[in-house]
């Protein structure tokens, strides 16, 4: 499970990595803080803010179609919301199986993203080009 765990914190920090800094809502390294038992509990939920506001940020300045205004949010919350659940005894078995496949989710899509970005980091030169037209037309 710690190997898991580390895998997903590390896919987390390469995320933000990958962000431009300014448009990053935390620092990468913030993300190992998860490690704090009991903190860990709502640090959970503002890393899913952070993180999918960090990367909608940066698929608008690199001009990144997207189906969901905050990607990763929806799921990301789902997948910390069951595992609270999971704590309940009459539903846990239930909870377990379906907080792992939002985890998997969660996951799997968070580094889609990251690869996304790292793929179109060349259209930040789209910027430049933007700003040029903005004063011409002033």
């Amino acid at each position: 499970f710690l190997a898991v765990l580390i895998f997903f914190i590390l896919t987390q920090q390469w995320t933000l990595q990958a962000v431009s800094p300014e448009n990053r809502k935390m620092v990468p390294g913030n993300v190992w803080l998860q490690l704090i038992p009991i903190f860990n509990f709502y640090w959970q939920f503002v890393l899913v803010n952070r993180i999918s506001e960090s990367i909608a940020l940066e698929y608008d300045r690199l001009n990144i179609e997207r189906k969901e205004f905050y990607p990763t949010r929806a799921i990301g919350m789902a997948t910390w919301v069951l595992y609270f659940i999971t704590f309940i005894p009459v539903i846990k078995s239930f909870a377990s199986l379906a907080w792992i496949i939002c985890f998997i989710i969660y996951w799997v899509k968070m580094n889609e993203c990251r690869k996304k970005i790292i793929a179109n980091k060349g259209n930040d030169l789209l910027d430049a080009e933007r700003e040029l037209l903005n004063q011409q037309v002033n």
